[in-house]
């Protein structure tokens, strides 16, 4: 059986001047990126953070968060690879290291966050595992608002 779903993706960027703003966001949400800067321990020590945001708005859903430890394409690290898997480990959560500039992971992290959902899903008639699941991608077909906000 073929399935399509639809990905949105929000970019809050971390700032908590939009909190209000963002919990209309986030009702509703089936997944969630966690996104920390390697080079900035500041973002990382503000994980408990937005994970606690996220879980006040999903507290009746099942829980699917990855944590993303982006731009390793940077050599001088301020969070080490191995703290920050052993951090998702503790609080029951997939970490992949990204990098937005290389495209480094970024394909695995969406698929497997696909993947996450699919299977979260109450549809009894879609129980396939991960291997046997198909992701095809499609681009944006208008225009994309390359800089700037909002």
């Amino acid at each position: 059986m073929e399935k399509k779903i639809n990905i949105r993706i929000w970019d809050i960027a971390g700032q908590e001047r939009f909190n209000s703003i963002t919990s209309g966001y986030l009702r509703g949400l089936h997944g969630c990126f966690v996104v920390f800067d390697v080079t900035e321990r500041d973002s990382f020590e503000k994980l408990d953070m937005w994970i606690q945001f996220y879980n006040d708005f999903n507290q009746y859903k099942e829980r699917i968060m990855i944590i993303l430890g982006n731009k390793i394409d940077i050599t001088e690290r301020n969070v080490t690879e191995n703290e920050a898997k052993n951090y998702a480990t503790n609080k029951g959560l997939l970490y992949f290291e990204t990098s937005a500039k290389t495209m480094t992971n970024v394909n695995e992290a969406f698929d497997k966050m696909a993947k996450k959902v699919l299977k979260s899903q109450d549809d009894k008639s879609f129980n396939k595992k991960d291997s046997e699941i198909k992701i095809e991608k499609e681009q944006h077909k208008g225009k994309v608002k390359k800089s700037g906000c909002c």
